[in-house]
Parts: structure tokens; sequence; C-alpha cells
């Protein structure tokens, strides 16, 4: 049987497409109301593994930003190469994965919000995919949020000031 897998479309949340409980391989557009931007971007499912790599437009709309995701089951690393560096974070997910959506990972698309789909089946699984890359630093998202730390924000040594310059007139 040397037929092509049929490719399927439609629209539904990353998560609905990994309880397909196939092997599947996947361009995903989604609509983010929040900044009213799109984000494209290629979705992997195998298992309990599930991989993204979404273009986002960058904060200063400037050119786009790669981000990708992996989850594998227990963890979920995201990262995302800005102007050369990349930055790294992981979070150690729920049992339960019906609580995704509670976990606030900064992803670049959230699980269970829809997306457009286009999937075909993916025959042969490249399982090395799902590794996260060896030379990203993946912070920890748990401890980052039990420093009071803002993602994003740098604090000074004492830990209790943003390091911003402050304009005259304060």
């Amino acid at each position: 049987d040397t037929t092509e897998p049929e490719p399927f479309s439609g629209v539904g949340t990353l998560l609905e497409l990994q309880d397909e409980g196939e092997s599947l391989e996947c361009t995903i557009t989604y609509s983010d109301p929040d900044t009213d931007t799109s984000v494209t971007g290629t979705y992997f499912v195998a298992g309990d593994n599930l991989r993204g790599d979404f273009l986002t437009e960058s904060p200063d709309l400037s050119g786009q930003i790669l981000t990708s995701m992996i989850i594998d089951g227990e963890t979920m690393y995201t990262w995302t190469e800005i102007d050369g560096e990349q930055f790294g974070m992981r979070v150690d997910l729920p049992p339960d994965t019906e609580d995704f959506g509670e976990v606030d990972a900064n992803e670049p698309v959230p699980l269970d919000q829809q997306v457009q789909y286009t999937c075909t089946p993916w025959a042969n699984v490249d399982n090395t995919i799902f590794q996260p890359p060896s030379d990203v630093l993946f912070q920890d998202m748990s401890e980052l949020m039990q420093g009071g730390m803002e993602y994003g924000t740098i604090y000074d040594e004492e830990g209790d000031l943003p390091l911003e310059a402050e304009s005259p007139g304060q």
C-alpha cells in the first residue's frame, strides 16, 4: 500500500490534535486576539510528545521571531532566539493534561485556544525533534515565579528594584 496519507484541515486546539491519538505533522495559524497578530507555524504530535515551531511578530513589528515549544508529557520547554541570543524556559506540567490551560508558560500558541490547521499523518516519526536543544539554557519557570521575578524584568542585586532608567520629573 503506497498511497500517500491524506491531509485534513479544520479548526481546533493543539490539545485536541494531540487527542487524535495519531502521529501528525501540521501547519497551523493562530490569531491572537490580545495583540491582533497572527502566529503561523508547524506542529508535530507523536504520543505524549508534541512540538511546535511558531513565527510571531516581534514586539517592535520589525520582523518575526521564531519560538519553539516541546512537551514531552511531563515538561514544557519553550525557547526563542532574540538578536542572536537564545532564551529558554522549562515548566513542569500538571499530571492531568486538562490542566494545561492553567499553566502560564508564555507559550506562543495557547494549547487550549482554537487554531486553524492542516495536518498530514506523520508516517516516519523522528523522535529527535522532541529533544530540547542542548545549546539553550532553560530557566525553571517555577523558580522564577517563586523568586517574584517578572518574566523579562532585570532586578538589581538586592532583588527589589527593576533596573530601569528614571525619567526626569518622577
